[in-house]
């Protein structure tokens, strides 16, 4: 279902947190890593197919702005568990276009109030 509403969408108004993307290659490296050899092939199979997936995607990444952010995120929210979630609303908090990184385009990322919003 997923892959049927990204289908209808131009990938150039998809864009992908870097943080997002690092939580998705971590868990299929450390399924790659520890495949029995019964699941060796699929394993590695599965993480060349997901980098693929991703190459197509924008990443937004983080600048110092994003950091500033997600300071004044964590002294607001003090749970370490859902660090990840912290971060993407830090990114999600810029409102101005992102710098140019080399491997991506200019982003905007939309503000993050659902993100903060499931914090509280």
């Amino acid at each position: 279902m997923l892959q049927a509403w990204l289908e209808r969408i131009p990938r150039g108004q998809i864009a992908l947190p870097s943080v997002v993307v690092a939580e998705v290659l971590r868990g299929r490296c450390e399924f790659a890593l520890k495949a029995t050899p019964a699941q060796f092939e699929f394993a590695h199979s599965q993480l060349l197919k997901e980098m693929r997936v991703l190459r197509r995607f924008r990443i937004v990444f983080p600048d110092q702005a994003s950091a500033t952010v997600l300071a004044a995120l964590l002294k607001q929210h003090a749970s370490r568990k859902r660090y990840a979630d912290v971060m993407i609303a830090a990114l999600g908090e810029r409102r101005k276009p992102y710098r140019r990184h080399p491997q991506s385009e200019r982003l905007c990322w939309p503000a993050a109030e659902t993100a903060i919003a499931k914090l509280d």
